[in-house]
């Protein structure tokens, strides 16, 4: 390739880099409105899926610069500086590499992620471990023995059908964007996979128990009361991150292909392709809802767990 066209790839490759670098921190300081006293390391947010985006755009370098930069900007900008776990930092480096590799070089993987049960024995994994979250014994003892007694079976049922409802709108999104080709949702939801359990639960949950034993001089808290409390986010994670890569992904390569407003002359179209023209340039409204209320409910259910 040549010299010249070498160099405009890198400074677009780096200036997307540095948008989604504010974007990331931005969504980070954003997620501090979601803080619950004594559970600091437990926030939904959508950093996670820039970070894995940026991973699959720019590359494993510029998607690692994305995640730990990302981490260690958002402490200073707060004033904090004595705050930036290293650990953590580092995760999120792994968290901007990983998603390419994983996509890259796990395509002989697609006809095991790419179907119906791998997506349900997935979410079933999630669903049971999010479950004993939940009721396993002295992991909240420090909350009201009678609201617990009573809110954990409503939080199991409602956690089952949000898992349940995640599951049947992935499939179903599959299938109305996966006959493109390229990326597709099943990709999405293998690396969010992937990356949630690996990365964003049990490193995560080891870096944390690490700094507040050792690097902080604060109380130790314990590992399974760490571990526990990020696996009741891993539904919510999972289907955040795979609806977002996903949506960013086809929006960039609208706007590569410049699709995102097509100039298309209606006239000149025959009456069933003009209704197929006018059908997929409607806005995906109800999608968007279920969605919405879905990612909703589930961060009702976050709060319900954590604060009652």
């Amino acid at each position: 390739m040549d010299r010249r066209l070498k160099t405009i790839f890198a400074l677009r490759k780096m200036t997307l880099a540095a948008f989604l670098l504010v974007l990331n921190v931005l969504f980070i300081n954003l997620s501090n409105l979601f803080l619950v006293e004594g559970l600091s390391f437990v926030r939904p947010s959508l950093s996670p899926a820039i970070v894995i985006f940026s991973s699959l755009i720019c590359g494993p370098f510029y998607g690692a610069i994305v995640g730990g930069a990302g981490d260690i900007l958002a402490i200073l900008l707060r004033g904090g500086a004595m705050g930036i776990n290293p650990l953590i930092t580092v995760l999120y480096m792994a968290l901007g590499a990983l998603p390419y590799f994983l996509y890259r070089y796990g395509k002989s993987l697609k006809k095991i992620y790419s179907n119906v049960v791998f997506l349900g024995v997935a979410l079933g994994l999630f669903l049971v471990v999010s479950l004993l979250a939940i009721n396993l014994p002295g992991l909240f003892d420090e909350f009201d023995a009678g609201v617990i007694a009573i809110v954990r079976p409503v939080l199991s049922v409602l956690l089952s059908l949000f898992t349940v409802l995640a599951g049947v709108g992935i499939y179903f999104y599959q299938r109305k964007v996966g006959k493109e080709g390229g990326f597709t949702p099943y990709d999405g939801f293998f690396i969010a996979f992937v990356s949630e359990l690996f990365l964003m639960v049990l490193w995560k949950s080891i870096a944390f128990y690490f700094f507040y034993a050792y690097l902080s001089g604060g109380t130790p808290i314990p590992y399974s009361f760490l571990l526990a409390s990020l696996l009741l986010l891993c539904p919510f994670n999972v289907l955040v991150n795979t609806y977002a890569v996903t949506f960013l992904i086809s929006l960039m390569k609208k706007l590569k292909k410049g699709e995102v407003e097509p100039q298309i002359d209606e006239s000149s179209l025959k009456p069933e392709d003009l209704a197929e023209y006018k059908a997929s340039a409607k806005v995906p409204l109800g999608w968007i809802i279920f969605f919405g209320v879905l990612i909703l409910a589930i961060v009702a259910c976050l709060i319900v767990i954590f604060v009652l």
